[in-house]
């Protein structure tokens, strides 16, 4: 996880540019698949239209051998039902921006919905030309009758085939945004500098697809650039994609960040309410709630996201400063916060100024006084410039005795 060290530390910074870009590169070159999948599924179409002229002169020959092809018939149909299913889910998004892909998908796995509705002749078409050859009694027909028969269904297992590429395709999608996620700072630890850094590596390669933008987003109202942020994110919700839930709910905090309370409740809660389970939804209803100051609603959030191995750092990181917050009111919430901070300060690393502060603010509401004040000696320490004001007003909040306090809107 990316640190303050690396504003003192170009090597490290560069390291996780790169990162980043090695990220650009990979979703763009998956975003080129779409052309070739474009390009196979009218193929296939053009060969699917070529034959269906042909395929009455067979229908007839079978009528009058009386060769039963209902079952092959029936297969070939839900075949192309399939093939259309699909084929609309794929040019549903409109242009190549975005992904290109429709509505009806389950937003997590990014699988179409429809396909298995049509497994039935998948497994049909799936089969070997020989075992179709056998179940349609095909050696009755004709050698012209037989090509055409032959043809047609290389041609659906060519669609079968399209399909499940398909299908696998929509499935990496949402994955990129998941390897993006660490760098959009979700518990905001990095310096303007570090996220301009990150920032600008979007806007050099001008990715017009869901997952960059949606990070992109993130990133523009990290920096509080919202109006920017709006207009990115604008391009996701506007369009069909399988993360357009997780667009909604990052358009209801940036919505929030513009000071357009109603409208920000409005998208998360729709947004919550179509897709409970992605986690990325529910990190941003946890960060709507800590604005908030509804500790009880954030920690519920906070430990349904310790499930995801993507959220778990950044939920822990919130668990452990609204359990500090809340010590004097909770007498439970004191050890629950050193908990939390103990694991946060274990998984980040000795020289992390974040984890060394939310171990201060834990110890310190533990009545632990020395040992809460060498470790936010500690988080000063470690922290960039920019950081040390906001560390200095919790120590010395910790030295005062005074109420703790965290500001979950800085920039």
């Amino acid at each position: 996880m990316p640190t303050a060290a690396w504003a003192d530390n170009p090597g490290n910074q560069f390291q996780e540019v790169e990162a980043l870009q090695t990220i650009h590169r990979e979703l763009n070159e998956y975003c080129q698949k779409k052309v070739l999948l474009a390009d196979e599924l009218k193929r296939i179409e053009k060969a699917l239209n070529e034959t269906e002229k042909d395929m009455q002169v067979v229908r007839q020959e079978a009528l009058k051998k009386q060769i039963n092809l209902m079952v092959y018939q029936q297969r070939e149909r839900e075949c192309r039902e399939a093939l259309q299913d699909q084929a609309n889910l794929f040019t549903r998004g409109g242009s190549n921006e975005n992904g290109g892909v429709g509505a009806t998908i389950n937003t997590r796995s990014g699988y179409p919905l429809k396909l298995d509705r049509h497994l039935t002749q998948m497994n049909f078409f799936s089969a070997n030309q020989g075992q179709i050859r056998e179940s349609i009694q095909l050696s009755q027909l004709n050698a012209a009758s037989q090509l055409i028969l032959q043809r047609r269904t290389k041609t659906l297992q060519d669609s079968v085939t399209w399909q499940q590429s398909f299908a696998s395709w929509i499935q990496d999608g949402p994955s990129y945004f998941d390897r993006y996620w660490r760098f959009t700072d979700p518990s905001r630890q990095w310096t303007v500098a570090q996220c301009e850094a990150m920032l600008a590596t979007f806007q050099e390669v001008e990715l017009e697809t869901y997952p960059s933008l949606i990070a992109q987003s993130l990133l523009q109202e990290r920096l509080g650039k919202s109006t920017q942020a709006l207009e990115s994110i604008n391009k996701v919700v506007h369009s069909q994609t399988p993360m357009h839930f997780v667009a909604r709910a990052v358009r209801g905090m940036v919505q929030q960040s513009l000071g357009k309370t109603r409208e920000a409740r409005v998208e998360l809660f729709a947004a919550v309410k179509a897709d409970k389970l992605n986690p990325y939804i529910r990190f941003q209803l946890a960060r709507y709630y800590t604005l908030k100051e509804d500790w009880n609603g954030a920690e519920k959030e906070a430990n349904f996201l310790l499930k995801s191995p993507e959220l778990e750092l950044d939920a822990r990181r919130m668990l452990a400063v609204i359990y500090s917050l809340q010590a004097k009111e909770i007498n439970s919430a004191s050890f629950k916060a050193k908990e939390q901070a103990t694991l946060v300060d274990r998984l980040s690393g000795d020289e992390d100024w974040f984890g060394k502060l939310l171990m201060a603010m834990a110890l310190s509401v533990s009545n632990e006084h020395d040992e809460a004040l060498t470790h936010g000696d500690k988080a000063i320490e470690f922290a960039a410039d920019e950081q040390i004001p906001f560390v200095e007003s919790i120590v010395q909040s910790i030295k005062d005795g005074s109420p703790l306090k965290w500001d979950f809107e800085r920039n």
